[in-house]
This record gives C-alpha cells, sequence and structure tokens, in this order.
C-alpha cells in the first residue's frame, strides 16, 4: 500500500477491505482504483481499459442482482451488499470520469440509502458523502445526496454523545453566548450571527480551536479518535449542505453553474419569504462566505487524500473560484452602503483566499493548496478583466504592473503577484486597517486561528506593502 500516502487514506482503505466480501464489489473495487492510478500517474493510461473491463464485467452482475431480488423481501445483507456494489459503481465511474455513468449510480444509491436508512452506516454514508462531493465540485453543480435531513440524522447520535465533550475542550471560546469567568467569547459579526451561517461559523472555529489543541498535546488523555469523526463528519454534511446554499444563493446572478447535478424540480434548501427580500449583494455575500468557510478547511490540510504525491479528488479549486466568482459579483452590484456593511464579510473571504496563496509557497508545500494550474489560470484571466468594485476604492482597472504580473503561488513570495492577497491588502486598505493587530478582531468574528500558516503578522505587511507600491504606481 506504499502509493497510499497518508493515514486518512490507509483507514479508508481498511473500510474498503472489510466490505469486498463479493465479486461484484470486489470487481468494481478494482476498477476504480486502476482509474485513481491511471489518473494519478502510477499506471499509464492503458490500465483505463482494464479498469473498463472490471467494470462492465461487474455492471452486468449488478444487474442480475437488481433483477433477482425483491425491494420489499430483501434481507439486511442483501440490502448492505447491494448498497456496496451501486457505491463501488458510483465511486469507480466518478473515478474515470464518467459524469453521466457516475450520476445514474449516484442516484441509485441514494435511492437505495432513503428506501432503507437504517442499512447506512456512518462510516459508508461518509465514502459516499466524500465522493458525491468531489464529483459536484469537479463538476460546479449541486451534491446528489441530501444533506439538510438525512445526512444529519445518520450522525445524529454519534453527534449528541461527542458534543458535550467537545463543548468541554473548546466550547466556552468558540460559542458567542458562552459565559465563563475566565473566558471571554467572541461575538459573530451580524452578517453571521443567523442560521444557517452561525452554526457553520461556529463549527469552524472548533475545528479550528480541536485542532490547535490536538497539536499542543496539553491533554494526553484527549478522544482524537472521536474528535477527529465528529470534525470529519460535520465538515463533510457541511460540504455538502452549503454547496446547495450557495448555488440557491446565486441563482438568478452573473454566476453560472452546471445543471448537470442538478434533479429536474429540485427544491430549493431556502424557503420563506426572506430569500426574496435580500438584496443581489447581501445574497452573494452569504454566498461567499459559506463557500469561504468550506475552503477554509482545505486551508487546514483537513481530509487530503494524497495519492503517489497528488492531492486526489481535491475540491479546493472549485472552492476557489466559486468563491472569488461570489466575491467579484457582490463587488460589482452592492451600493455604496451595502459594500460598507459587509466590509467585515468582504474582508474575512479575502483572507481566507490570502493565507491559502501563502501556504502554497511555504516550502514542503508544493501542491497542498487546491487551485491547480487550470484553477490559477481562470483567476488569472479574471484578474484581468473584470476586477472591480462601486464606490469601495478599488479602480476599474488594475495598474499594468499587477495585471501583468498576476498569478497566484509566486515562488518568491512576492504579494502583489498573488490575487486574493492583492484584493485582501485593498480592502484592509479601504477600511483604514493600518496594522495586524486592528486585523484580527474583526477575522476572529468570524474564524480564525493564530496556528495558520504562515502567520497573519508575517505576511500582512508584505500584502500592504505591494498594494500601497502599486497604488503610488
Amino acid at each position: 500500500m506504499g502509493w497510499i500516502s497518508t493515514p486518512a487514506a490507509v483507514q479508508s482503505w481498511k473500510h474498503i477491505v472489510q466490505g469486498l466480501h463479493d465479486q461484484c464489489t470486489a470487481l468494481a473495487c478494482l476498477s476504480t482504483y486502476l482509474a485513481m492510478m491511471v489518473a494519478c500517474g502510477i499506471k499509464d493510461s492503458g490500465y483505463m481499459k482494464y479498469s473498463l473491463e472490471l467494470r462492465n464485467t461487474s455492471s452486468k452482475m449488478l444487474r442480475q442482482s437488481i433483477l433477482r431480488s425483491d425491494p420489499t423481501h430483501r434481507s439486511r445483507l442483501a440490502q448492505i451488499t447491494l448498497l456496496q456494489q451501486v457505491f463501488w459503481h458510483f465511486y469507480a465511474e466518478a473515478s474515470a470520469r464518467n459524469l453521466d455513468a457516475a450520476l445514474i449510480h449516484g442516484r441509485m444509491l441514494r435511492k437505495l440509502m432513503h428506501e432503507d436508512p437504517e442499512a447506512v452506516t456512518p462510516h459508508f454514508f461518509m465514502l459516499a458523502m466524500f465522493v458525491d462531493i468531489h464529483l459536484s465540485s469537479t463538476h460546479r453543480g449541486k451534491p446528489i445526496f441530501e444533506y439538510e435531513t438525512f445526512g444529519p440524522n445518520i450522525y445524529q447520535a454519534m453527534w449528541t454523545g461527542v458534543d458535550p465533550y467537545v463543548y468541554l475542550l473548546v466550547g466556552k471560546e468558540t460559542i458567542p453566548d458562552a459565559t465563563d469567568a475566565a473566558v471571554t467569547s467572541t461575538l459573530l459579526d451580524f452578517s453571521v450571527s443567523t442560521e444557517p451561517l452561525r452554526s457553520l461559523f461556529i463549527r469552524r472555529r472548533q475545528a479550528i480551536a480541536l485542532e490547535k489543541l490536538i497539536a499542543q498535546a496539553e491533554n494526553p488523555g484527549t478522544n482524537t479518535t472521536a474528535i477527529f469523526f465528529w470534525v470529519a463528519s460535520h465538515a463533510y454534511i457541511d460540504e455538502g449542505f452549503f454547496t446547495n446554499f450557495y448555488c440557491d444563493k446565486v441563482k438568478g446572478t452573473s454566476i453560472t453553474l452546471s445543471e448537470a447535478l442538478s434533479e429536474p424540480n429540485a427544491a430549493s434548501i431556502l424557503q420563506g419569504p426572506g430569500l426574496a427580500c435580500q438584496s443581489e449583494c447581501s445574497r452573494l455575500t452569504e454566498a461567499a462566505m459559506a463557500m469561504a468557510a468550506l475552503y477554509l478547511m482545505r486551508v487546514l490540510g483537513l481530509f487530503d487524500m494524497w495519492i503517489n504525491g497528488q492531492n486526489f479528488y481535491d475540491p479546493a479549486a472549485s472552492r476557489e473560484t466559486l468563491l472569488y466568482d461570489a466575491l467579484n459579483a457582490a463587488f460589482r452590484v452592492g451600493s455604496p452602503q451595502e459594500l460598507e456593511a459587509y466590509a467585515n464579510a468582504h474582508l474575512w473571504c479575502l483572507f481566507v483566499g490570502a493565507i491559502a496563496e501563502w501556504q502554497s509557497v511555504l516550502n514542503g508545500n508544493v501542491g497542498r493548496r487546491g487551485g491547480g494550474q487550470k484553477s490559477r489560470g481562470m483567476l488569472t484571466a479574471k484578474a484581468q478583466l473584470s476586477l472591480q468594485r462601486i464606490d469601495s476604492g478599488f479602480d476599474e482597472n488594475l495598474s499594468h504592473k499587477s495585471r501583468s504580473g498576476f498569478h497566484i503561488g509566486a515562488e518568491d513570495e512576492d504579494a502583489s503577484r498573488m490575487l486574493f492577497n492583492t484584493l485582501f491588502a485593498r480592502q484592509a486598505s479601504m477600511m483604514g486597517l493600518i496594522s495586524w493587530e486592528q486585523m484580527v478582531p474583526i477575522l476572529g468574528m468570524f474564524a480564525y486561528g493564530d496556528t495558520l500558516q504562515p502567520h497573519g503578522s508575517r505576511w500582512f505587511w508584505r500584502s500592504m506593502g505591494a498594494h500601497l507600491d502599486d497604488s503610488k504606481g
């Protein structure tokens, strides 16, 4: 298993092997990993033919299994076996980049899970979410599974058991209304003070605090397994729910998303008269904040799946571009009053993108941040063509010096050549923030941890200095 290069991947592999108890499932699993190995350069492209042959054979077995079984009289073992078979075909087609077939098997899997939710274990659903979320990210569309009620129900018993433990460890410092004589709770900015964003940002605060706690090893008795599964399950449910949230918020705006993954006549997760009353700038800003909160988990380096030196199924590039799209659109349509009201929110979103850019140039972190060459090209083109903000201190056109040099991941750590860093510095300048000490309280009203690397004080003045130099030019 030398090509599985992270503990998370090894753990997933062990769960996978335990489920391979029939030929159909085993063949689909082998097809999946052959497709992965081709995609990651372990095998040459000719092996994709073998992956397809295995998949064709297992697909015939799956069809026969479905035709032979009566859904109303299917035993629990037969139901679990069928779930495994359909899941591995879903995973195999997604790994082979076959969207149409992946959608068919993904929707089959959703139907089977809803028919018998008791057969769906937390570990199984996490594997299914993993594929669904990355498929959604790759194709810029809504996830297949239902994350508003079905997903949370799978984990509710575990969350109920672990919630008090998490609160005991970090609750008092992360929940706005927590009271304790020794701890001053940090309030949330008004823009994230209502549901569902409020709960999302509290969970992000908790994830950052828990990571710091574990890294410092202050308490050797800390149950890291329970903490990791609590963080991971919440993170995946949030990825699914808030990707839907983003898609619903940007509907009807200038942002174009794929309809390939959407179910016909699918209901919006956002209901009620409040949505219709929201301005376009407000909806876009909330979409950006949700996407930045999802992107933050990738910036923290959680849940990466490294195979042969490549971060396989990494949604960071999609998160990055969707974040940029929502911010850029909000800057374009917002009134001066709206842009002033949401200035803190925009600053925090740009901070998440900026810290990711700096992580990408640290020694040993090449490739850690998503946003590969394709994403970088998209962002470079957008930086040259459409960076503008109405009545907010952003020039409609960047100077020639900045425009000609924009790219992400500058090896010389030149902040003037980083897109989010430049926008972050300009936002800070527009808000009159001239020191890192002024910045931290604002970031703290969202989700911020001083263990993020590099530390903000290291790069703040480089970013600001690059912006000031550009303004003088």
